[in-house]
């Protein structure tokens, strides 16, 4: 069984790829479908990917960001040089209910010498059906949007199960201690469907460009709650900040977010620790406040070093 998070291409989650590429790739257990959103950091990023054998998907039809509308500038000169010397990566495609048979048919002809995949997120039928039947190797179905009569006939090498499990709440100071994150990972909540499963980690699936002063802070830390991680379900905890009244001083809201994630995380048991842990201790430690950025880019890494580690 394979783990394939779809992730956005924003700073943090593009520092956590390159920072994870080398255990990634050595595992093989993670498999990182990457849409990208933003030119910034993502020729670093792939080429870091590439250059450690990381196998990993590109959706090359982005729904958001700066790239939607016109995937085609992902074809442009510098990025197609850095795809072009490597095989460690899968062309990947949005399959929805406005994708046409000649836009399918273009992707595959960009891509007439790899194997391909497809992120299915409607129910499809006919000529679209069929061409993702024929040509794809790998298929993610966004499996609350898609009908399993559909999921079925599409008998393809990898067969992925993706659902969105992040429960986010509009205020960070709503967020229980813990809850049920995902038990997609159970081999009983696959077979025999799939072959792998899929999330969008403690990102979700909102896009959103603008950032904005939070009343509160809310750090997310995914664990497995139980001594059997592939028969047990992933919880997460939220460690949130207690001087909540204003959105002055969030580097003073972090370090209680952080307090609390130090002296907790130890008790979670033996699939809630991680190498990213020390990194939480040497902030609590130097009392550094790092910027939210890289908060979350522990939180992501945390979790994809977890599924790295298990699988």
């Amino acid at each position: 069984m394979k783990y394939y998070p779809i992730l956005r291409g924003k700073q943090y989650e593009l520092l956590a790829l390159k920072e994870l590429a080398s255990e990634v790739a050595a595992k093989g257990a993670v498999i990182p479908v990457l849409e990208p959103t933003k030119s910034r950091g993502l020729d670093s990023a792939l080429t870091t990917l590439m250059d450690s054998t990381t196998k990993f998907g590109l959706i090359v039809n982005p729904k958001v960001g700066e790239f939607s509308g016109n995937p085609k500038r992902l074809d442009n000169e510098e990025l197609s040089e850095i795809l072009d010397e490597y095989d460690n990566w899968v062309p990947m495609a949005y399959v929805d209910k406005f994708t046409t048979k000649g836009d399918l048919l273009d992707f595959v002809s960009r891509y007439e010498f790899l194997d391909k995949g497809v992120v299915v997120s409607a129910a499809i039928e006919g000529d679209i059906l069929e061409i993702v039947k024929r040509e794809a190797k790998t298929a993610l179905f966004l499996v609350d949007a898609v009908p399993s009569a559909v999921v079925e006939q599409i008998a393809v090498a990898e067969r992925v199960k993706v659902r969105d499990v992040f429960k986010r709440q509009v205020r960070n100071a709503d967020y229980p201690e813990e809850e049920l994150f995902s038990e997609d990972h159970i081999a009983e909540h696959l077979t025999p469907t799939f072959t792998g499963y899929g999330d969008f980690s403690i990102v979700g699936t909102r896009y959103s460009e603008e950032g904005g002063a939070a009343l509160a802070v809310a750090l997310h830390h995914i664990y497995i709650k139980g001594a059997d991680a592939l028969a047990s379900p992933q919880y997460v905890a939220h460690f949130v900040s207690d001087s909540n009244d204003s959105t002055a001083n969030v580097g003073g809201k972090f370090l209680e977010a952080l307090t609390k994630l130090v002296n907790v995380v130890p008790k979670l048991g033996p699939h809630a620790r991680t190498k990213t842990f020390d990194q939480y201790e040497e902030l609590f430690k130097s009392r550094h406040f790092p910027g939210l950025g890289y908060a979350k880019k522990l939180a992501l890494t945390h979790h994809l070093r977890l599924m790295n580690e298990i699988l």
